[in-house]
This record gives C-alpha cells, sequence and structure tokens, in this order.
C-alpha cells in the first residue's frame, strides 16, 4: 500500500476505523488512525493478537 492512502480498518464487532497508511511493507502496514483507539478497541485488538 502507498503511505498516505486513506483507509478505514474494520475491526469485528466494533466498527470501522478510518486512518491513513504510515508505513509499508512486504508482509505489514503500519496506520495512523484519525482519532486515538478507545481502550476496549485496543484491547481487544491485542487480545485477539495474543491468541493467534
Amino acid at each position: 500500500m502507498t503511505i498516505g492512502t486513506f483507509v478505514h480498518v474494520a475491526i469485528p464487532n466494533f466498527a470501522d476505523v478510518p486512518g491513513w497508511v504510515a508505513w509499508s511493507s512486504s508482509e505489514a502496514i503500519g496506520i495512523d488512525f484519525s482519532h486515538p483507539l478507545p481502550n476496549r478497541v485496543l484491547e481487544y485488538i491485542i487480545e485477539q493478537n495474543d491468541a493467534i
């Protein structure tokens, strides 16, 4: 993905979270969210990554 591209990240059971691509590699991208993520969303993401 091109740095600076506007995206919506779909987080299951929550909502689409808007942001921009901050960095990109062949395996992953980093998102600069347009608003801070609520704590419950951040906790959900962390829990999902721990389960992998």
